[in-house]
């Protein structure tokens, strides 16, 4: 079975937070490794990926009584998520835009099916 947990609106763009999981690798990993991985990453990415990870964990081990060594990361989904838009002052009395982005970050896990034994 899959377990899912969903971080939105994290204060960090997509690019940066893309830039983490494509370089790590975190696909079909287990979770144990991933966690490992992620909290030796100096980057703010890491750090939310880390809570999002154990976040999915906990649904796993509390919905479906799965245990923490069986499971591996399934997907790991960045989106774009809103961007504020806020205004800086330039010169000749005109005004730049800033745009502050946000990404949904989207974790699941799965935990390796045994065959029944009958």
């Amino acid at each position: 079975m899959e377990y899912q947990a969903i971080c939105k609106n994290a204060l960090i763009s997509d690019q940066k937070m893309r830039k983490i999981v494509n370089d790590l690798k975190l696909s079909r990993r287990p979770v144990s490794e991933a966690l490992d991985l992620l909290n030796f990453v100096p980057k703010k990415g890491a750090k939310i990926l880390a809570k999002v990870l154990t976040s999915a964990v906990a649904n796993a081990e509390n919905n479906g009584n799965e245990d923490r060594g069986n499971l591996r990361i399934v997907t790991v989904q960045v989106d774009r998520g809103m961007r504020l838009k806020r205004v800086q002052p330039a010169a000749r009395g005109r005004s730049r835009q800033i745009l502050k982005r946000r990404c949904h970050v989207t974790i699941v896990i799965g935990g390796t099916t045994s065959p029944m034994l009958s």
